[in-house]
C-alpha cells in the first residue's frame, strides 16, 4: 500500500487523500468550507431560483468529517439581513414552503415630521451579529441625514446614529 500524500483530481473537485485505497471526503474538501451568504429562497425548488424572503439569508455548511468517516456533511445557516434584527433565525418546512422566524426589520423613525426629512436616510443594520434592535441605525456614513420628529430637527452628519431603547 502507498503511503505517501498527494492529490487525485476528481470531475468538480480536488481530493487530498493519504491513502491510495482510501477516497477522503469525495465530493468536497477536507475541513469546513462556507457558501456566500445569499437571500433566502421562499420556495423548495430544485433547478431554478426562487423567490426570496425579505430579512434572512442563507449560506450552507460543508464539513468533511476527517476523524471518522470521511464523509461530506452539508448543513444550512440563517442569518439577519442588513436593516433586520434578531437572535438564531430558523427556517421549517410545510411541503415546499419555506417559513423563517427570528429576525425583525429595523423600525423606521416615529413622529417625524414630513417637512423636515431627508428621503435619502436609511435606516438600517450590519447583516449577523445583530442580535438586539440596539443594531439598528440610521446610516449617515454615505449622506448626512436630515430628520425631524416632536422634539426637533436633527442632522447626523458622518456617522451612524444607532437606535436606543
Amino acid at each position: 500500500m502507498y503511503q505517501g500524500s498527494y492529490t487525485v483530481s476528481s470531475s468538480n473537485c480536488t481530493i487530498p487523500y493519504n491513502t491510495c485505497n482510501l477516497i477522503r471526503c469525495n465530493g468536497c474538501t477536507e475541513g469546513i468550507s462556507y457558501t456566500n451568504w445569499t437571500n433566502a429562497p421562499s420556495k423548495l425548488v430544485v433547478g431554478r431560483p426562487s423567490a426570496t424572503v425579505p430579512g434572512y439569508q442563507v449560506r450552507t455548511k460543508t464539513t468533511c468529517n476527517t476523524t471518522t468517516n470521511y464523509i461530506c456533511q452539508n448543513t444550512t445557516e440563517f442569518r439577519c439581513s442588513a436593516s433586520w434584527y434578531g437572535t438564531n433565525p430558523t427556517r421549517t418546512l410545510t411541503g415546499a414552503i419555506y417559513t423563517y422566524s427570528g429576525c425583525n426589520e429595523c423600525p423606521d423613525v416615529s413622529d417625524m415630521d414630513p417637512n423636515y426629512i431627508d428621503a435619502s436616510y436609511i435606516i438600517t443594520s450590519d447583516p449577523g451579529n445583530n442580535a438586539t434592535i440596539e443594531k439598528c441605525y440610521i446610516d449617515g456614513v454615505t449622506t448626512d441625514n436630515l430628520l425631524a420628529d416632536l422634539t426637533g430637527k436633527y442632522t447626523i452628519y458622518g456617522g451612524k446614529c444607532y437606535y436606543k431603547q
